[in-house]
């Protein structure tokens, strides 16, 4: 079997050439746009997100930067506050002891002061007492 070309060849090329320019200019060319178009706002959009991913990034970096010289910056504060704290404590302390100090001080001299005059006075009395009781068992005055 053996195939002849004849003109119904020509005609099939033909047709599938002008089919094939008809679907190139309607389909293929549209489609092909379509698909460039995508992959260009595909691209545009992958380096917008990898911008906008640095940018996060960065901005994390300087927050976590910003944060630890906050904390850096309050644990000094507080460092200072409680150092500032300990020493008016002491001060508070230091002058109260030396109030406490002076007062027991002027009570131990009033104490000291009342246990002279109360020595004193006793002294007297037992005088004055063993003067009276001389008298009452001798019966008769008694000069000293």
């Amino acid at each position: 079997m053996q195939i002849n070309p004849d003109i119904t060849l020509l005609y099939i090329l033909g047709i599938f050439t002008f089919a094939m320019l008809v679907m190139r200019i309607l389909i293929f060319k549209p489609i092909l746009k379509v698909l460039a178009r995508r992959q260009e706002l595909t691209q545009e959009a992958k380096a917008q997100a990898l911008s906008l991913q640095e940018k996060t990034e960065s901005m994390v970096a300087d927050y976590e930067g910003h944060l630890k010289e906050a904390r850096k910056q309050g644990l000094h504060e507080k460092t200072k506050l409680t150092q500032e704290g300990e020493a008016k404590a002491n001060q508070l302390l230091s002058a109260a002891r030396q109030e406490l100090e002076s007062q027991l001080q002027v009570h131990r001299q009033n104490l000291q002061a009342q246990a002279g005059e109360a020595s004193q006075n006793l002294r007297v009395q037992a005088k004055d007492l063993s003067q009276q009781m001389a008298e009452k068992l001798l019966g008769r005055k008694v000069g000293v």
